[in-house]
């Protein structure tokens, strides 16, 4: 476990905000890096992205697709988490415990392919995304160390 209990209470809020900086140029970035091998070439962040919710429209939808339909709406809790630490509002336990499970989500596809196919098909893309969850995640932990949320 990390040793918080040197951070000043003041900064906790400078570092919130170096997280969620970083957390959110990594995300863009991620989606201009390969994610995924597919059929005979390699798919992008943004392309994945858009897949994901393209599944919602397929008739012949199975228990993967429900599984990416659910990572695609995993980057909404990242957004909103995001948003609320750039515009400096405070954040709940509630948006904390859901940003949490959104990066266990986010994550979940890693363990997945490794257990399923192995990583081989898995590309850079796919980390930096998974690493942006976790920095935003980190970032609201520190935002709720700081202090208790307002509303």
């Amino acid at each position: 476990m990390i040793d918080t209990s040197n951070i000043v209470p003041g900064k906790e809020r400078a570092w919130a905000r170096l997280a969620t900086l970083s957390g959110a140029a990594i995300y863009v970035l991620s989606f201009f890096l390969p994610v995924v091998d597919v059929f005979e070439g390699t798919a992008s962040g943004w392309a994945a992205f858009v897949f994901s919710f393209a599944l919602i429209f397929d008739s012949s939808a199975s228990v993967s697709s429900a599984w990416m339909f659910a990572l695609g709406l995993s980057n909404l809790p990242l957004w909103y988490t995001a948003g609320r630490l750039l515009l400096a509002k405070r954040i709940s336990l509630r948006l904390l415990g859901t940003m949490i499970v959104s990066t266990f989500l986010a994550l979940s596809y890693g363990v997945g392919a490794a257990f399923q196919d192995g990583l081989d098909d898995v590309r850079i893309g796919y980390y930096v995304w998974a690493t942006a969850f976790v920095l935003i995640s980190a970032a609201a932990a520190l935002d709720l160390r700081s202090g208790p949320a307002s509303a």
